[in-house]
């Protein structure tokens, strides 16, 4: 979060800001030679404390001191590398040209100066022209690669206006920015102007402009500050980093990762300053997914003005109304920076094969720079966290710590915090931090990975057929293994009254969206049940036949018409309610004809059953749900991997007949496996994929 003085020290504040801009700036960025910027070194950094996965590494960059904070990548050929750093606090731009790859070191030098609060830069690869973000205006700099190929040569920057109407703010002026990939336009944000308050047009928002400074219009309001961007070069959104308010305590609420597509989601709207959220688990490290709606104790939405209701009422108004975030961050960690990871970068000026070749654990994944709490008891953030995305780019599959160690936790010291993030054509990682006052460099060699270590993850897999792969617990089955199932089951709860309609959207769905990706009547069923008033359940199953038709299938989903869907469900779903259940299934032993059947084709029946006992585990006949085997089928599975446990106990109303399941508790349902065994659950075994 970012810090807030007191109102009683504005004059005193400003008195400052007005010193500093007459005295000349600092000496490490001054001392010049025939046109270049000569930099300090950079002081002794304790690197040794940052805790990475095995076989990561980090290093200084540059030997060099100055505040760093985004940075962008500019021209990148067989003879150097441009990437472009701002430093805010400083109001200058460096350019740092890497030439190790043609034998040379690494330079850097200062490119523009006298800039107001410069912080968001990018680069269009078109035309070769940096924009940089100031507080109050946005600038394009043509000449910027060949002016830092020569050592920041005055004079060959060809600096020109592209708006000067982004408005003054004593808070949150350091202005995230981006230039989009598909539609050429630049996005801004223009933050709060303060913790919180009622949001009036310009503020809380994020704009976009063409490049030439015409058609500024909003893009998405509610959202207090989106201090980075970032794009999915698949799905074309927008990820951003959401800063939170403060002064609600340590814990409430959560900065979050969120995603807009520029294509469906123009004028999207978060809600803020009524609406928050609040992840699920731990504040240090939340479970995946965005949590739940928070009310705000101190705005009220205006729908309520006047008569304020419940905190309850309000927060379900929020799941109502409220885009919600991707994943749920923790509070007060200060997230800027946002980095996609793919298996390579897809942008021109990348190598199709990168030398680094990172584990493709990260791939489908964001980064996320977290600059750290200043007013939490515990300090918190200091790290770079990874977020798991599912195909779809909008659901979280995992959420964890990639690097940390800035923050000393016992003596609640920090002596760096990341901000910029950006990957190198040769697949490495570079990281700005405005308080150490360097860049890193994160690389990965393999090589380094003593045998002993597992596989790096404090991220699991690249997507969801991955994830599922990599921590489904194995089955323990001679014969009949071609027999295993993917089964992706759907469970929501839907507010009383509204059943029907419910059932008609999903039958619609499977029709009309879930039919352009494959689904068929053969592969899908659809069930309904209590769950106690006020609220029904429905569940929605589909099979497969492999983790990688399941990924096939949700690539395969048109976004467009999926996203218009979910706008109309949306009003009878229970918030929070939605999740994804993902589970690799063997077809239990039936009781009765097709046992008897089983057994005769030289499988053993289940020790202590008889031909009374309830078919708990057989599927339905006819199409639809779980796979359901043959008679001749089942034998195949022999005396010798014959089931030996008692019969398999009835499943509840709410669970389909395809899966074996312990009745009693639904939180505490047990998925059996074919010899009515407990299968194990891994953070695999059950993918929430947030499907509305």
């Amino acid at each position: 979060m970012s810090r807030h003085a007191a109102g009683r020290w504005a004059p005193l504040a400003l008195l400052l800001l007005a010193a500093a801009a007459a005295a000349p700036a600092a000496a490490q960025v001054e001392l010049e030679t025939r046109g270049r910027a000569l930099l300090n070194p950079a002081p002794k950094l304790p690197l040794a404390t940052i805790k990475l996965p095995p076989g990561f590494s980090i290093s200084l960059y540059v030997n060099a001191s100055f505040p760093s904070r985004f940075l962008a990548l500019g021209q990148s050929d067989e003879n150097a590398t441009v990437v472009f750093v701002s430093s805010t606090s400083q109001g200058v731009i460096t350019a740092i040209v890497d030439r190790t790859a043609s034998g040379g070191g690494i330079t850097p030098c200062i490119l523009i100066r006298n800039q107001t609060r410069p912080n968001g830069v990018a680069y269009d690869r078109e035309t070769g022209s940096l924009y940089v973000a100031e507080e109050l205006q946005i600038m394009r700099y043509d000449g910027a690669d060949a002016s830092a190929l020569a050592g920041c040569r005055p004079g060959m920057l060809q600096p020109s206006l592209v708006i000067d109407k982004l408005p003054q703010q004593a808070f949150h002026g350091f202005r995230g920015f981006e230039l989009g990939p598909n539609d050429g336009k630049l996005y801004v944000t223009i933050a709060a102007p303060f913790n919180v308050d009622v949001c009036v047009d310009p503020y809380c928002t994020i704009h976009r402009l063409n490049k030439d400074g015409s058609q500024l219009e909003v893009f998405a309001r509610g959202i207090r500050n989106a201090a980075g961007f970032t794009w999915h070069p698949e799905t074309g959104a927008l990820l951003f980093a959401g800063m939170e308010r403060d002064l609600m305590g340590d814990n409430l609420p959560d900065d979050f990762l969120g995603a807009l597509n520029p294509a469906t989601d123009l004028g999207a709207n978060l809600e803020w300053p009524y609406c928050h959220w609040e992840g699920e688990g731990d504040p240090l490290r939340r479970e995946p997914g965005p949590g739940t709606p928070l009310a705000d104790p101190d705005m009220t939405l205006p729908e309520f003005a006047g008569s304020r209701p419940a905190d309850a009422v309000i927060e379900q108004r929020c799941a109502e109304i409220a885009e919600p975030p991707v994943q749920a961050l923790g509070p007060h960690v200060a997230p800027l920076g946002v980095l996609f990871w793919g298996a390579n970068a897809s942008a021109p000026g990348y190598s199709a094969v990168e030398p680094q070749q990172w584990p493709e654990a990260f791939d489908s994944s964001v980064f996320v720079a977290e600059h750290g709490s200043w007013n939490r008891k515990d300090k918190i953030g200091y790290r770079i966290a990874n977020v798991l995305l599912a195909p779809d780019g909008k659901t979280a599959l995992g959420h964890t710590i990639f690097a940390e160690g800035w923050l000393d936790d016992a003596s609640q010291q920090a002596w760096g915090r990341p901000v910029g993030l950006l990957r190198l054509p040769d697949g490495s990682m570079l990281v700005g931090d405005d308080k150490a006052n360097v860049v890193y460099r994160i690389s990965y060699d393999p090589d380094s990975v003593p045998p002993s270590s597992p596989a790096p993850a404090p991220t699991p897999a690249s997507a969801a057929g991955r994830a599922a792969a990599a921590t489904l617990a194995p089955l323990a089955v001679a014969a009949g293994a071609a027999l295993a199932l993917l089964v992706a089951r759907w469970t929501l709860d839907v507010k009383f009254g509204n059943k029907s309609d419910a059932v008609s959207l999903v039958q619609e769905w499977v029709r009309d969206v879930g039919s352009v990706a494959g689904l068929t009547p053969q592969n899908t069923t659809l069930s309904t049940g209590s769950i106690g008033a006020p609220e029904s359940t429905l569940e929605l199953e589909v099979s497969f036949d492999s983790l990688a038709d399941l990924e096939e299938f949700w690539m395969s989903v048109p976004p467009v018409a999926h996203k218009a869907w979910g706008q109309r469900m949306q009003q009878y779903i229970v918030h929070g309610s939605p999740q994804w259940s993902v589970f690799r299934c063997l077809p239990a032993f039936p009781e009765g004809a097709a046992g008897e059947a089983a057994a005769a084709g030289g499988g053993a029946r289940p020790a202590g059953s008889s031909a009374a006992a309830p078919a708990a585990a057989a599927a339905p006949p006819g199409p639809g749900g779980l796979f359901k085997p043959s008679a001749a089928e089942l034998g195949r599975y022999g005396a010798d991997t014959a089931p030996t446990s008692p019969p398999l106990p009835q499943g509840s109303s709410t669970t389909p007949s395809g899966l074996a399941v312990v009745s009693g508790d639904e939180e505490a349902q047990v998925v059996l496996d074919w010899k009515g065994d407990p299968m194990k659950v891994n953070p695999g075994d059950k993918l929430p994929f947030k499907f509305l």
